[in-house]
C-alpha cells in the first residue's frame, strides 16, 4: 500500500438484487414518477375468526394493511415509503353479515346472521 493513498469504503447494508435494482433506479431517476404514483399499492387483508361463531354472534373484523414498498424504492429512505393518513372503508359486507350500527366505530363487533356451511353454502 502506498503511503498517503487512502481508500474510503462506504458501509452499505446487505441488499438483495431487487433492492439494489430499485436503489439504482432511484439514484438515476428511472421511472420515479411511476413509483411515486403508487405503482405498487398497499394490500388490505381482513381477518376474522369464525371458528367458534354461531349465527347471531358478534365477531370482530380486523384489518391489516400491508405496504410492499420499503426504503429501497426511495433511495433507502424508509420515511418516504411509509404510508400516512390512511382511511379504510368497508363499502359492502359479505353476504349474511350485518352491522349492528350504521357507520360503526373501529373495533366494533359485526353480527353474523348466517354462516356458510362446510360446502360453502349459507345455511
Amino acid at each position: 500500500m502506498r503511503s498517503g493513498c487512502r481508500r474510503r469504503v462506504s458501509r452499505v447494508p446487505a441488499l438483495n438484487e431487487s433492492e439494489v435494482l430499485r436503489l439504482f433506479c432511484y439514484e438515476n431517476q428511472v421511472n420515479t414518477r411511476i413509483v411515486e404514483n403508487n405503482i405498487v399499492p398497499p394490500r388490505v387483508h381482513f381477518l376474522c375468526d369464525l371458528s367458534g361463531a354461531k349465527a347471531g354472534d358478534n365477531v370482530v373484523l380486523k384489518t391489516v394493511v400491508h405496504n410492499p414498498r420499503d426504503g429501497s424504492w426511495f433511495g433507502m429512505d424508509d420515511e418516504k415509503a411509509m404510508l400516512k393518513n390512511l382511511a379504510l372503508s368497508l363499502v359492502e359486507l359479505p353476504r349474511g353479515w350485518s352491522s349492528p350500527v350504521r357507520n360503526a366505530r373501529p373495533f366494533r363487533p359485526w353480527r353474523v346472521s348466517r354462516l356458510p356451511s362446510r360446502n360453502g353454502r349459507h345455511g
